[in-house]
């Protein structure tokens, strides 16, 4: 039962690190925020089952992490995803660009704005910030 848990355990790490790609990879807000909630939430599931399987009698335990887990990652990524929406933030480039042979390079040289309201104005880049007041 050991080796089968730490399949599991392994196969939730590869979850995690695939999510940690995507975060690196993808180019924009939205599509970050998906691959750092799906593939994160499928890991911390298997990660689960994998102590289950080597620790047994958590069993009970580690079931309800697993559905406080099925419920909060989907519905927090959800407000986050329409907060940006709301606000313009998915509308403006990420920082760095999704290539891997690019990581590090600023993908835009301007400079982010911050309208009177507070909020980003829609548009800019998000290599720096300018307050406009």
């Amino acid at each position: 039962m050991n080796l089968l848990g730490y399949a599991f355990i392994g196969a939730g790490l590869f979850f995690f690190w695939i999510s940690a790609l995507g975060l690196i990879r993808m180019p924009d807000f939205l599509t970050r925020m998906h691959a750092g909630t799906k593939a994160t939430t499928l890991g911390s599931l298997l990660i689960l089952v994998g102590a289950g399987f080597i620790q047994p009698e958590w069993a009970l335990k580690l079931a309800l992490l697993a559905v406080f887990l099925l419920l909060t990652n989907p519905l927090s990524s959800s407000v986050l995803a329409r907060a940006a929406m709301q606000s313009g933030t998915d509308t403006v480039p990420m920082k760095y660009n999704a290539y891997a042979d690019q990581i590090g390079t600023p993908a835009a040289q301007a400079t982010t704005r911050v309208g009177a309201h507070g909020g980003v104005e829609p548009g800019s880049a998000s290599v720096g910030v300018e307050v406009s007041r």
